[in-house]
């Protein structure tokens, strides 16, 4: 029997729905640097600021995929992170 081309697309959601919600964010990560192949990434508390193509965006931690740390963030940059936070625009 074969299965309508309607049918077909439901199992299609269903299957992209289930690998996008394995692929669950760290929601522990540390302060710090990290690094994709498409973006650095700089981490404190909760907040995340992504630097992409040369511009600064407020973002969550669910874009980080694939990231690692690279380092940490310096007393300069920690200090001034919220000030950062604020100015930077909304991914």
């Amino acid at each position: 029997m074969k299965k309508s081309p309607k049918k077909i697309r439901n199992i299609e959601r269903k299957c992209l729905y289930l690998s996008i919600n394995n692929l669950k964010p760290n929601r522990d990560m540390e302060n710090g640097i990290y690094e994709n192949d498409n973006a650095s990434f700089f981490v404190k508390n909760t907040k995340v600021i992504a630097k992409i193509m040369g511009s600064y965006y407020k973002t969550t931690a669910s874009f980080m995929l694939g990231a690692k740390k690279v380092g940490e963030l310096t007393p300069g940059m920690f200090a001034n992170f919220e000030a950062a936070f604020d100015k930077a625009k909304k991914w």
